[in-house]
C-alpha cells in the first residue's frame, strides 16, 4: 500500500506539489491567526468546574477580581526598622504614585492609618495602633521590618496583554523610588507572577527553536554526512508543525501554557520519521543494482518504511490522545492537538518525502554504516544469548522504581511557574513568609436579606472570623467582623446599631469588599500562603465545615487558586489511568497491525521499564508527582514505542527473507538500531533542550522526557531483544 501510494506521488509529481503547496499557504494564513493565551482559566477542571467556574463569575461580579491584586514589598537594606519618618514618607510618596496610573484601582499602605502620623513622630503608643489585624501582617510584618504596599489592577490578571503594560509602568515607578530613605523595594503577588511568567514564554521560544534547529541539524550532520539525509528530515518535521499551529489558527484554538512546547515538540517528534526514511534510501540505494532507477529505490523506502512508521505515528498519538479523558481543558487541548500534529507528521511524511527524494541525484549514503550497526549488535549480542539474565536485571530495576514510586506524593504548587531564584518568586515568598499571603480562601456566607443586620449573625461571624485566624498556616482573615473591629465600630446591641456600623464602614470604603447593599452576601477572605494543592484543599475543607457548623446560612468556597487548585488535583490521579487506557489502546492497535496479539505484548513489555523509572525520577527530581509529570509519562509512552516497533517490524522483514529467527534479531539490531540511536539521541537531545526554558514545568518535562527516552533506548536494544527471544514464535 504504502510502496503504491510513493509511486502515485512520483508519477504526479507536479499536481502532488501544487496540492500540497496550496495546504501550506492556508497554514500560514492560519498561522496569521493564531493567538497566544496564558489565562489562569486553562486549569480550571471541567464536570462540577463548570457550576464552580459560574460562581466564581458570579463572585467577582460581586467583588470584584481576586487575582488582581500585586503587591509591593519594601524592607531597609540595613534590616533596621520601616516606620521611621523618613520611611513612612518614601512609603506615602510610592504609593501616591500608584494612585495616579490609570491601570490601578485601588492602593492600601500602612501610611493610610491615621497612627502612621504619630508613628513618625515617634509615638509608641501609636504602633500599638497599627499592630492590629489586619493591618499586621497585611500591610505591615509583626517585626516592622517589611512593609507592603497593596496595588489592585482595574482588571483581572488573567488578562495578560493588560497586566503586562501595567507591570512595566508599576515597576518603572518603583525603580524611581528605589533606595529612598534607605528602602528596597520589589513586586510580588499573582499579577506579578503572571507577567514575569508571559514575559519569560516570548524570551524562551527566541532562544529555544533557533537552539533545536542547530541541533538537529548537527546531529543529522554527524549521523549522515548527506545533504539530503540532512535537508529531507528537517524538511518532513518544520511542515507538520507548521500546518498543526495553522489549524489551530483556523479553528481558534490559541498557543497557551503546555501548547507552546509545540514549536519544540512537534518538530522533534516529526523528524523521527525523515530520519528512518533516509536512512532505509540510503542502504537500499548503496545495495541496489547499477541500473536500478532512482524512483524505485524511493517506492521501495516507503513501502518497507511506512508501516512502521505508522504504528509509531499511531502510538505516539495515542499516548497524546490519553489525556482527552482529563477534565482540564488546558491537558484535553494539548493532547488534541498533539496527536493531530504527530499524524499529520505521517501524512507529510507520505506525501512529502518521495517528492523532496525524487529531487536528490544520488541516493546513496555518504559513508557505509553497516560498521556502526554491526558494533551495535555485537554490543547488544549478551541480550540474545543471555535473555534469561537481562530479564531478571530489568525486573530488579523495575521492582526498585516502582517501590520509591509507591511513596512519592501527588501534589503541586502554584509558585512552581517561576524559579525559586526569580525575584517575583522570592518577593512573593517573603509576602508568604513575613506578611498577608500571595493566595486566599474565598468564603461567600448566604442568608435572608438583611440576615447581617442581626447583632447575633454579626457576633458569629466575629467568633468564625477570629478561629479562622487562628488556623494553621492562616496569614490574615479580611472578612465584615474583622473590619468592624479594626474601624473601632463598638459591638452592636441592636439592629439600627448595626446598620450604623456598616455605614461607618461604607465611609471607609471598605464595605462593598465584604458586603452585599442587601446585607444578605458576606465575604470572608482568608490569605495563605502556597501550601500546595493537597493541604491547599484541606485548609479550604477545615474552613467550609467550620463556616457550616456556625451558621445557618449557605457557605460557599470559590476564587481563582481555589478552582485552579481543584482543577489541578483531579489531574494528577485521572492523568494514572489515562496513562492505563494508553497502554490498552496502544497494546490493541499494535496486535491489529502485526497480527499477533504475542508481539503486541512484546513490543509494550519492554517499555514499561522506562515508564517506571520516569516516575521515580519525578519524586527525585521535585518530590511530587504533579500533572506535568504525568503528562511527561503520557507522552513517553507513545514515543518510547517508536524504536520498539522499528526493530521488530525489521526482525519480521528478516525472517520473511529466510533468515532464522535469532540470526533475524541481529540482522534487527544492526541495521534499525543505528537510525533507531539516531532517533533516540534527537528526542532526548530536543527535550533536553527545555532545560533551557525559564518556565520550571517545560524544565522537567525536558530533562524527565529525556530520561525517559534514554531508558527506553536501553530497554529496546537489550530487553526487547531478550524477551524476543524468549516469547517469539514465528511461523514460516
Amino acid at each position: 500500500m504504502f510502496g503504491r501510494l510513493a509511486t502515485f506521488v512520483l508519477r504526479h509529481r507536479g499536481s502532488c506539489a501544487a496540492v500540497f503547496a496550496a495546504v501550506m499557504l492556508l497554514s500560514c494564513v492560519g498561522l496569521s491567526r493564531l493567538r497566544v493565551e496564558l489565562s489562569s482559566r486553562a486549569f480550571y477542571g471541567d464536570g462540577d468546574g463548570d457550576a464552580a467556574t459560574a460562581a466564581l463569575d458570579a463572585y467577582t461580579a460581586r467583588w470584584g477580581h481576586d487575582d488582581a491584586t500585586a503587591i509591593v514589598v519594601a524592607w531597609a537594606a540595613d534590616g533596621s526598622d520601616v516606620l521611621t519618618a523618613a520611611r513612612l514618607d518614601a512609603v506615602r510618596s510610592l504609593a501616591d504614585a500608584l494612585r495616579d496610573s490609570p491601570a490601578v484601582a485601588r492602593v492600601d499602605a500602612v501610611t493610610d492609618h491615621p497612627a502612621s502620623a504619630a508613628v513618625a513622630g515617634g509615638s509608641q503608643a501609636a504602633r500599638g495602633w497599627l499592630h492590629q489585624a489586619p493591618l499586621v501582617p497585611l500591610l505591615l510584618s509583626a517585626t516592622d521590618r517589611w512593609t507592603a504596599v497593596t496595588v489592585e489592577l482595574a482588571f483581572s490578571s488573567d488578562d495578560l496583554p493588560q497586566t503586562t503594560r501595567a507591570l512595566r509602568e508599576i515597576d518603572e515607578i518603583v525603580r524611581a523610588h528605589q533606595d529612598a530613605a534607605g528602602l528596597r523595594w520589589s513586586i510580588g503577588g499573582l499579577p506579578a507572577v503572571r507577567a514575569a511568567f508571559a514575559a519569560a514564554t516570548v524570551s524562551d521560544q527566541v532562544v529555544l527553536v533557533p537552539a533545536c534547529v542547530l541541533m538537529l541539524v548537527a546531529l543529522l550532520a554527524l549521523a549522515f554526512r548527506r545533504a539530503y539525509q540532512v535537508f529531507v528530515p528537517l524538511v518532513l518535521a518544520a511542515v507538520p508543525a507548521a500546518m498543526t499551529l495553522g489549524l489551530m489558527g483556523w479553528f481558534g484554538e490559541p498557543l497557551g501554557l503546555l501548547s507552546q512546547g509545540y514549536l519544540l515538540l512537534l518538530p522533534i517528534i516529526a523528524v523521527t520519521d525523515g530520519i528512518h526514511l533516509v536512512a532505509r534510501t540510503g542502504e537500499l540505494a548503496r545495495d541496489a543494482e547499477a541500473e536500478t532507477p532512482p524512483a524505485q529505490i524511493i517506492v521501495d523506502a516507503c513501502a518497507r518504511s511506512g508501516l512502521a512508521c505508522l504504528l509509531t505515528s499511531v502510538t505516539t498519538a495515542a499516548g497524546f490522545a490519553s489525556l482527552l479523558g482529563s477534565d482540564m481543558p488546558m491537558l484535553r487541548s494539548f493532547g488534541l492537538w498533539a496527536a493531530v500534529g504527530v499524524m499529520l507528521a505521517w501524512l507529510v511524511f507520505l506525501v512529502l518525502g518521495p517528492l523532496l527524494l525524487s529531487r536528490v541525484r544520488d541516493l546513496g549514503p555518504a559513508s557505509n554504516r553497516d560498521r556502526a550497526g554491526d558494533r551495535l549488535a555485537r554490543w547488544t549480542g549478551p541480550a540474545r544469548t543471555r535473555a534469561g539474565l537481562v530479564l531478571v536485571i530489568a525486573l530488579a530495576v523495575g521492582a526498585v522504581a516502582v517501590w520509591w514510586s509507591s511513596s512519592v506524593p501527588v501534589d503541586n504548587r502554584l509558585s512552581d511557574l517561576l524559579d525559586s531564584d526569580h525575584p517575583v518568586a522570592q518577593t512573593s515568598a517573603t509576602i508568604d513568609a513575613q506578611l498577608g499571603g500571595v493566595l486566599s480562601v474565598e468564603l461567600e456566607l448566604e442568608g435572608a436579606a438583611g440576615h447581617w443586620d442581626q447583632p447575633q449573625a454579626v457576633r458569629t461571624l466575629a467568633e468564625f472570623e477570629r478561629w479562622a485566624a487562628t488556623q494553621p498556616s492562616v496569614r490574615v482573615v479580611l472578612g465584615p467582623a474583622t473590619l468592624l473591629a479594626a474601624s473601632g465600630a463598638a459591638p452592636s446591641t441592636d439592629v439600627e446599631t448595626q446598620r450604623r456600623a456598616w455605614r461607618l464602614l461604607d465611609e471607609l470604603g471598605l464595605r462593598s469588599a465584604v458586603l452585599d447593599d442587601d446585607a444578605q452576601i458576606a465575604r470572608v477572605s482568608i490569605r495563605v500562603p502556597d501550601l500546595g494543592g493537597r493541604a491547599f484543599a484541606q485548609l479550604e475543607q477545615e474552613l467550609v465545615a467550620g463556616a457550616r457548623e456556625q451558621f445557618d446560612v449557605e457557605v460557599r468556597s470559590t476564587g481563582t487558586t481555589a478552582l485552579a487548585y481543584h482543577g489541578v488535583n483531579r489531574i494528577a490521579t485521572q492523568l494514572r489511568s489515562s496513562l492505563l487506557t494508553a497502554l490498552l489502546v496502544i497494546t490493541c492497535a499494535l496486535g491489529i497491525a502485526l497480527a499477533s496479539l504475542r508481539l503486541a505484548l512484546i513490543s509494550v513489555l519492554p517499555n514499561l521499564l522506562p515508564l517506571a523509572i520516569g516516575y521515580a525520577a519525578v519524586g527525585v527530581v521535585q518530590g511530587h508527582f504533579d500533572p506535568l509529570g504525568g503528562v511527561v509519562l503520557a507522552l513517553a509512552l507513545g514515543i518510547a514505542v517508536d524504536d520498539t516497533i522499528h526493530i521488530i517490524v525489521r526482525a519480521r522483514e528478516a525472517f520473511a527473507a529466510g533468515v532464522e529467527r535469532d540470526a533475524a534479531l541481529t540482522v534487527a539490531m544492526a541495521k534499525a538500531g543505528v537510525p533507531c540511536t539516531v532517533t533516540s539521541v534527537a528526542l532526548a537531545a530536543g527535550l533536553a533542550l527545555f532545560g533551557l526554558s525559564s518556565f520550571p514545568p517545560l524544565r522537567l518535562l525536558g530533562s524527565l522526557g529525556a530520561t525517559v527516552i534514554v531508558v527506553a533506548w536501553v530497554a529496546d536494544l537489550w530487553v526487547l531483544p531478550a524477551l524476543m527471544v524468549l516469547g517469539w514464535r514465528p511461523r514460516r
